[in-house]
């Protein structure tokens, strides 16, 4: 703002300006011609914002420009978090389970929502089937259902053709191995002596294996056994 400059022209109005102006964007304006863009009204603050050359109070400023709150659909006017693809108030942008701010932490995204770490394991985590400790990042898979962390990769006996646990393919042997006896037939004799005299490490030594965990057991409870701790008794 300042005193009268007689022979300015207003760059509102296009008048002379006689008296005291404003000063702004460069400009000269008559006091009751200096106004926002967005609601019209002058704009009597020392502080405004511009864009494209145009003036806006500050409140109108943010209601018009400022990117939204996915939370409370309200003008972020000062810091904000970018998460999901959307803006947010640092102080709204929480768990969807425990309402617990997440900035500044970690977190885990499902389905458009943001969960901190210990809510997100409690509602979709995948447990190890040796230490029961939530698995973090890429795990094993088992055929049996099961999953293992990486911590316990190397108590996990692979096959080198298939990449699956050695005791599946085991269990598979003693799947067909009763399955062959219950046949009685000279086809399945022949094919349960492969099955008995097979030397691969992996195949004969896991049917084997599995054969001696069967002792005393019903083929349910074994299989059983097996898909609750991952290996045989």
């Amino acid at each position: 703002m300042t005193g009268g400059r007689d022979g300015e022209v207003c760059a509102g109005c296009g008048r002379a300006i006689r008296g005291s102006y404003v000063t702004a964007l460069g400009r000269a304006w008559h006091r009751h011609c200096f106004r926002c863009a967005s609601c019209g009204r002058a704009i009597e603050e020392q502080s405004f914002f511009e864009r494209d050359g145009q003036p806006y109070h500050t409140a109108c400023y943010h209601e018009r420009f400022a990117p939204r709150c996915a939370a409370c659909g309200r003008p972020i006017a000062g810091e904000y978090t970018i998460a999901l693809g959307r803006h947010w108030h640092p102080e709204h942008f929480t768990c969807h389970r425990c309402r617990q701010p997440l900035e500044r932490r970690s977190y885990y995204e499902r389905e458009g929502h943001a969960y901190c770490e210990d809510c997100y394991n409690k509602l979709f985590g995948v447990r190890c089937a040796l230490c029961g400790a939530y698995v973090k990042g890429s795990y094993i898979a088992g055929g049996w259902g099961n999953t293992y962390c990486a911590r316990h990769e190397g108590e996990v006996s692979r096959c080198f053709s298939c990449g699956r646990p050695i005791v599946e393919e085991g269990l598979c042997g003693l799947a067909e191995f009763l399955w062959l006896w219950q046949q009685g037939t000279p086809e399945a004799a022949r094919r349960i002596a492969l099955i008995e005299q097979d030397e691969d490490p992996i195949y004969g030594g896991g049917f084997r294996a599995a054969r001696r965990a069967l002792e005393g057991r019903t083929p349910a409870e074994l299989f059983r056994h097996v898909q609750v701790h991952g290996r045989l008794p």
